[in-house]
């Protein structure tokens, strides 16, 4: 499971430009953190941009990452790469 989330961040890295990622506020509780925040990428292949408003959550078991679950705009992520200008 590492590897393939891993893999899916190396994927998505190297597809885009980021242009601004920008953790904005910080939640922390018993095991919890939560942060919200705002990103903006162009995909280099496409010259599509987006950007958009996102939540990380994460649950930390021993010190490390648990789970992630993020949030964000994802029909304009899928559209950047798949939309025909």
């Amino acid at each position: 499971m590492h590897e393939q989330v891993a893999g899916y961040f190396e994927s998505f890295g190297g597809a885009v430009e980021l242009t601004a990622l920008e953790p904005q506020k910080f939640f922390a509780e018993e095991d919890m953190v939560v942060v919200l925040g705002h990103y903006a990428f162009r995909v280099t292949s496409r010259g599509e941009a987006v950007e958009t408003d996102w939540v990380h959550a994460f649950t930390l078991r021993d010190r490390k990452i648990a789970s992630f679950r993020g949030y964000e705009d994802s029909a304009a992520v899928v559209a950047a790469f798949t939309t025909h200008s």
